[in-house]
């Protein structure tokens, strides 16, 4: 059966030198007031792996979350992307079985990834990324998370604004949008 032990070797000699660390198959680095995350997803079949791409912020995790997070991870990220995507707009998966494939996807790391995550190196870069060619958010979370950026670069009414059509969308995430808009209110008044 393969395994990953190969492919996150191979990744990790790649990344240390860019000042990730490593926690099982995560790597993290700290820049400014974000976190770049790169994450390998072995498919259920455990024979083919993925590398998703994301943008942590403690800052919008505690406020959209009530609480410090725990952990730095891709899944929480606020601007997540997969290495597909980057390589023209479609799903990548790499056999474990071949060293070849290890080799392929840290050098699309090395060459799609790193200047994706160099741009988005401050939380001010990651609501511009978010908010490219004014694109809608895809969900009612990233919707809070644009929100709170908004925030954070000094337009609290603008947030106040998109945390307001979340509420009044209805559905679950309309209670978080409340929390959410008296966390703001307090922390930037």
């Amino acid at each position: 059966m393969p395994s990953a032990t190969n492919t996150v070797k191979v990744m990790d000699a790649a990344l240390r030198p860019y000042g990730f660390h490593r926690k099982s198959k995560t790597w993290a680095r700290r820049v400014n007031d974000v976190h770049h995350v790169i994450d390998v997803q072995v498919s259920k079949s455990a024979d083919t792996a993925t590398i998703n791409i994301g943008v942590f912020s403690t800052d919008v995790h505690e406020v959209c979350w009530g609480e410090p997070a725990k952990n730095i991870t891709e899944p929480f990220a606020v601007f997540r992307t997969r290495i597909g995507r980057l390589l023209g707009d479609r799903d990548l998966w790499w056999s474990l079985d071949s060293p070849e494939d290890a080799a392929v996807m840290a050098k699309a790391l090395i060459e799609a990834a790193l200047p994706l995550l160099d741009r988005v190196s401050d939380r001010q870069a990651l609501l511009m990324e978010m908010t490219a060619d004014k694109a809608v958010p895809s969900d009612k979370l990233q919707s809070v998370q644009v929100a709170i950026l908004a925030a954070f670069d000094g337009r609290l009414d603008e947030a106040k604004d998109r945390l307001g059509k979340v509420e009044s969308d209805g559905g679950p995430w309309a209670s978080r949008a409340a929390e959410v808009r008296a966390r703001l209110i307090a922390k930037f008044r």
